[in-house]
């Protein structure tokens, strides 16, 4: 089977990446499977350089382990390690929200949450959406609050799970996002949560966005089970 890659600001070991971090989550790559450089070149029309660095990117996700003489292999992914990975995105997410509602907060950053949240609500509205572009506006929507909270090792730890887990793969897949009722109700949940930091109802605020993550996780966990058999634990 040949892969094709598209036209993207990504480079083309991240395309690389993204399209076998998607095919391991989906069990197309099983736990334990060698993934050969030579194979996976041929499968995307391009040499071993590119493969080499793409599994580099997946070695950092989590998604496969490299060691010499042995090569790359999957890793077993569990439903409990990614339900993990949502309880901690929503805890630094809540924590955001608490620590703008503790501190002085700036206009220009409380601006940038607005612009998001409407961004958000445009692309619900846009029958042409898709799942894909739902999802970066709502983790560019979260990350705007994340970054007018002023807590600076939120923000990092938050860039890191996108850059150093398997979060942006998994949300390749239509998930929580998959309809457009679906993306709807998360754009208007979010934007009662800006009211809500708009009025300086902090516990409210927090509220509603675990209320709106714990949905969406166990949309996202209840598509994933649906599609393979994860390993256990």
């Amino acid at each position: 089977m040949t892969l094709t890659l598209l036209r993207s600001p990504k480079t083309i070991p991240e395309q690389i990446a993204d399209t076998c971090g998607v095919m391991i989550v989906d069990g197309s790559f099983a736990a334990g499977q060698r993934m050969v450089e030579q194979q996976v070149a041929e499968q995307f029309g391009v040499s071993r350089g590119p493969v080499r660095e793409a599994f580099r990117i997946l070695q950092k996700r989590r998604l496969i382990d490299i060691t010499p003489r042995r090569g790359a292999h999957v890793l077993p992914i569990s439903l409990a390690s990614i339900s993990d990975l949502f309880n901690v995105r929503m805890a630094l997410a809540c924590l955001a929200v608490r620590t703008l509602g503790e501190r002085d907060r700036e206009e220009a950053a409380l601006e940038k949450i607005r612009v998001r949240i409407e961004t958000l609500a445009q692309i619900a509205a846009n029958e042409e959406s898709t799942h894909l572009t739902f999802g970066l506006g709502m983790t560019r929507a979260v990350h705007a609050i994340s970054q007018a909270s002023g807590n600076d090792l939120v923000v990092q730890l938050m860039r890191e799970m996108n850059e150093q887990t398997l979060w942006t793969t998994i949300w390749r897949k239509p998930l929580d996002y998959a309809t457009p009722a679906a993306r709807e109700r998360r754009a208007t949940q979010m934007r009662t949560v800006w009211d809500a930091i708009l009025t300086g109802e902090t516990l409210t605020a927090e509220s509603r966005l675990r209320i709106l993550l714990e949905e969406s996780r166990d949309g996202a966990l209840a598509r994933l089970a649906a599609t393979r058999r994860f390993e256990v634990g």
